[in-house]
């Protein structure tokens, strides 16, 4: 599967939650999101599976070994996935109550299972299945936060009219689409931003409009752009990649990558 269509995928998903989803908080590495995730599926489905009874029976004990100085990290990071898959405030508090004096390398996994719990809690209150959506760059409200990078055709520093011509084509397309520009960055031959979009609408199509806009003012922006929702790109790999697709110069028309670290 590629990218493009991964990106369509999500947007998919996303439309069939109508509202049912929260962003997870962008100070949590792209990393931990994924583990977190993976260990907790496989700690829930073991439970699932090996019909260990109900969590809540377990909620006093697993409290107890999380402030004990005797249980090691890897296991207390189990604890605090299971107590955030528990509908009970008391599980809630608990890990809030942690949070306060948790290890440094636990900062990012306790925030993730407080920000879990909560949503456990109200799906129970609510009766409904609301989710949690990983992103290296996290969001606000309903959108999520992108990183993204315009190619000059030429290899050549922007000219002050050039500049002005991609930052008020971006504006104007995010401002009509419930959009919002955070950055913008001029490289020698490319252009990053930090934009906000609707997580339900297709932000491939809103950056090729972009492009085609900026284009009509003297056609210096290549077709292929990067985006990513994982991290902001430091500006050397971004001329690492830029310089090889200026050395390919292939018919790509869309370059999409999760640049995982």
């Amino acid at each position: 599967m590629d990218s493009i269509e991964s990106f369509e995928e999500f947007r998919n998903y996303i439309n069939e939650l109508n509202d049912d989803f929260e962003i997870i908080d962008p100070s949590i590495p792209i990393k931990t999101q994924l583990e977190y995730f993976r260990v907790a599926k496989n700690l829930l489905d073991n439970f699932s599976a090996n019909n260990e009874g109900d969590l809540k029976s377990s909620l006093k004990s697993l409290i107890e070994d999380l402030f004990s100085d005797n249980i090691p990290v890897d296991e207390k990071k189990r604890i605090l996935v299971l107590l955030a898959s528990i509908e009970e405030v008391e599980a809630y508090n608990a890990i809030k109550k942690y949070a306060e004096t948790a290890p440094e390398e636990l900062t990012s996994w306790v925030k993730l299972a407080q920000q879990q719990s909560k949503l456990t809690l109200e799906n129970s209150f609510l009766d409904k299945k609301k989710v949690l959506i990983a992103s290296g760059l996290g969001g606000k409200d309903d959108k999520l936060r992108f990183f993204v990078v315009f190619i000059k055709k030429e290899q050549t520093p922007f000219t002050d009219t050039e500049k002005l011509v991609v930052k008020n084509e971006l504006s104007i397309a995010l401002k009509e689409n419930n959009g919002e520009l955070e950055k913008l960055y001029f490289g020698d031959y490319f252009v990053s931003a930090l934009i906000l979009y609707d997580i339900r609408e297709n932000v491939l199509d809103l950056l090729r409009e972009v492009i085609n806009n900026t284009n009509e003012y003297g056609d210096f922006i290549r077709e292929e752009f990067l985006v990513t929702n994982v991290k902001i790109l430091p500006e050397e790999e971004i001329k690492k990649t830029v310089d090889k697709i200026f050395s390919k110069d292939d018919d790509s028309k869309t370059f999409t990558n999760n640049f995982e670290e």
